[in-house]
């Protein structure tokens, strides 16, 4: 790095002291940045886009509802994802 370079080079480097030790600036700031957190996280992120296509029911979880209000979820699911609206919005719709 130009910067790293100019601060190191020269006949007297520039150093930082704590106490009794004395570190140069360059190593210093290679310090800073290799220890702190990172600015931009490359990691894998979840997003919409990679959402699967597939609606997934637990029927376990409707076992004892009237069929007719499992099939009005279903369908107000499908169609919130579907237009990107909320489940209310969805449901009303299906009304």
């Amino acid at each position: 790095m130009p910067l790293l370079d100019a601060v190191a080079g020269g006949d007297k480097p520039v150093e930082f002291a704590e106490g009794e030790s004395r570190t140069p600036l360059a190593t210093a700031f290679r310090s800073l940045l290799s220890d702190g957190e990172p600015v931009m996280n490359f990691a894998e992120q979840a997003t919409k886009e990679r959402v699967g296509d597939t609606v997934k029911v637990d029927v376990a979880e409707f076992a004892e509802a009237d069929p007719e209000r499992l099939a009005l979820h279903q369908k107000a699911v499908a169609l919130s994802k579907k237009e990107g609206i909320s489940y209310e919005a969805a449901v009303a719709r299906c009304l």
